[in-house]
This record gives structure tokens, sequence and C-alpha cells, in this order.
């Protein structure tokens, strides 16, 4: 019984934590798409400068 009662409360807590997970998740998403799209205009402006 002890057992039942320590596994019933985790599947909400574990619901609570994936939906934090997957909003982090897309929030990094987010930040990695920035940091990438960054980096392309870096190395362009880079680029661009080194041709000249």
């Amino acid at each position: 019984m002890p057992v039942q009662t320590i596994n019933t409360p985790m599947p909400v807590s574990n619901g609570a934590a994936t939906s934090g997970t997957i909003n982090r998740k897309r929030v990094v998403a987010r930040n990695i798409n920035g940091m990438i799209k960054g980096i392309l205009i870096g190395l362009c402006m880079f680029g661009f400068v080194n041709l000249r």
C-alpha cells in the first residue's frame, strides 16, 4: 500500500513537469533558432569582409 500511495501522486507531478519541459524546450528551440540566425548573419558578414 505505501508504494501505491507514493506512486499515485507521481502522474500529476510528471504531467506538470512534462508540460513545463515542453514549454522550456519550445523556448530553447526559439533561442537556438535565433542563435543560428545570428551565427549565420555573423558568418556572412565575416565572409563579405574577408572577400573585400
